[in-house]
Formats: structure tokens, C-alpha cells, sequence
């Protein structure tokens, strides 16, 4: 599993969120908020409460300043009440579609099998829910489609889990390459893993 108690370099007085926009260009923005001791920048409900679902939920709970865990939903209602109570959220359920009604939520983080990502980034868009979502969005492109024309209907905002995107590490390659300190780049060999094997029903779903 991932490491949980991995170090986040986070500034609780300044903190810089870097957002994918809404639309077929997936374009970044940067925006940054002051944010004082204790105000609560959004309220967030979780999808799924699996192995990714776990992660995202501490991270909500305790790394990110201005962010509060509200609601978790499971199809398995004991591993969302476990989570829940671990990180003091108050609504459990175990129909998503609870959270999507929940007017309270700003934004809902979807990590459920990857089978499903694609429906319910259509019903949050259609709730007016922001969506961080794991990737992979789908695996058919007509789907894809359809959630993002979804979610630029509704005008709310989506990103999705590359997290590599944000790796310094990427980062410099990229600079690199643009810069043209390498040369032409015609193959690139990437060689990346968790530190240990994920569980078989995990691999079922996973994309």
C-alpha cells in the first residue's frame, strides 16, 4: 500500500493549489489563498473507501488546511463507517448519490473501481459538485466524452489523479526536454511501481 505518513510540504498560512480546469483543453491554473488558522476553505464528501479512497480521505482530514471531510460512501457501509470515524465525518452511507443530494458539499472525491468513475463524474457535474476523480476517468473514450461535456455543462470544475503531473522529478525531465539540453527525445522507458502488490479485488476493478 502507499505510504501513509509521507511527508506533504504545506504552508497552513499560504497555500498553493494547482487546479485542473474544466474542458477538452485540460489546461492548469494556479491560485493562491491566504487561508487563516482554522477557516474552513471547502467542504468535501468521498466516494469509495477502498485502497486510494483511504489515502485521499487522510489527506482531507489531516494535511490539507481549509479542507473538511463531511460524508464518506462505500457500497461496503463497514469500511465507510471505519473511515468515517477514524476521521470524524459525520454522514455515512453506502448510495454515493446521498452525497451528490448533500447541499452542504462543495466538492466530492470520487474513488470507487475505475468501472464507475464516468457515471458518477455526470451525476456530481449535474449536482453541481466539484469532482476530484482517480484516474483513470474511463476506459472507453465515448464515455470520457460524455463526462467532460458533463462537466463543462455544469461549469464546475475536474481534475484528475495524475499525480505524476506534480512530481518534481517530471517536472525537471520536462524542462529538459523543452529546453533542448537532451536532444530529441524518441523513447522514453518509465519504470515505476507501489511499494508493495495491491490486494486481487482491487486489481479486479483497477484501471
Amino acid at each position: 500500500d502507499y505510504p501513509l505518513d509521507a511527508p506533504l510540504h504545506a504552508n497552513v498560512e499560504n497555500l498553493t493549489l494547482r487546479s485542473r480546469t474544466a474542458g477538452r483543453r485540460f489546461s492548469f491554473e494556479s491560485v493562491n489563498l491566504s487561508l487563516r488558522r482554522g477557516e474552513v476553505l471547502g467542504i468535501f464528501g468521498l466516494i469509495g473507501a477502498g485502497r486510494i479512497g483511504q489515502i485521499h480521505g487522510r489527506n482531507m482530514a489531516t494535511r490539507l488546511p481549509g479542507v473538511r471531510l463531511a460524508a464518506v460512501a462505500d457500497i461496503d457501509l463497514a469500511a465507510a463507517q471505519a473511515l468515517a470515524e477514524r476521521y470524524d465525518a459525520p454522514q455515512v452511507t453506502s448510495d454515493y448519490r446521498e452525497l451528490l443530494g448533500a447541499t452542504e458539499l462543495a466538492a466530492v472525491v470520487i474513488c470507487s473501481s475505475a468501472d464507475t468513475h464516468a457515471t458518477i463524474i455526470q451525476e456530481a457535474a449535474m449536482a453541481g459538485k466539484h469532482i476530484f476523480c482517480e484516474k483513470p476517468l474511463d476506459y472507453d473514450l465515448r464515455r470520457i466524452d460524455q463526462a467532460l461535456a458533463a462537466v463543462e455543462t455544469a461549469g464546475v470544475k475536474l481534475q484528475v489523479g495524475f499525480n505524476r503531473r506534480f512530481d518534481p522529478s517530471f517536472r525537471r525531465v520536462r524542462e529538459l526536454v523543452r529546453q533542448g539540453r537532451i536532444g530529441e527525445p524518441h523513447v522514453l522507458r518509465i519504470t515505476s511501481r507501489d511499494p508493495a502488490p495491491p490486494p486481487v479485488q482491487y486489481l479486479k476493478g483497477s484501471g
